[in-house]
């Protein structure tokens, strides 16, 4: 069995849903707006990018023309995205604590002669 095949396969096994069904399954977020289909297809067509550079993409399935995913598809997705990365990026300082670094550096290199 090929690689499409096998997804074929598993994704009809699991129960297809549309991407209405499958944006559904994220709830709400901005202003209490509903997740909107669009965005598991862009998850399945552009992927989601991931902190250590690696491009996720949704499984899914062409059925004439439209994507279909499944359930057990959305949750390995979101399990992939939760998987901590080697190269995390650190937490951006605020405007203040930028400051008071700067000003601890300069003091040390004062310190330091420089």
């Amino acid at each position: 069995m090929t690689a499409t095949i096998q997804r074929i396969d598993r994704i009809t096994s699991e129960g297809p849903i549309g991407m209405a069904d499958a944006a559904r399954m994220f709830g709400t977020f901005r202003q209490g707006k509903a997740t909107h289909p669009s965005t598991p297809t862009r998850w399945c067509v552009k992927g989601f990018k991931l902190p250590n550079g690696e491009t996720l993409k949704l499984e899914h399935i062409r059925v004439c023309g439209r994507l279909m995913t499944s359930r057990a598809a959305v949750l390995r997705f979101l399990e992939r995205m939760q998987e901590p990365a080697d190269d995390t990026i650190p937490a951006t300082r605020s405007p203040a604590e930028r400051r008071r670094a700067a000003e601890a550096a300069g003091r040390e290199l004062e310190k330091l002669g420089a």
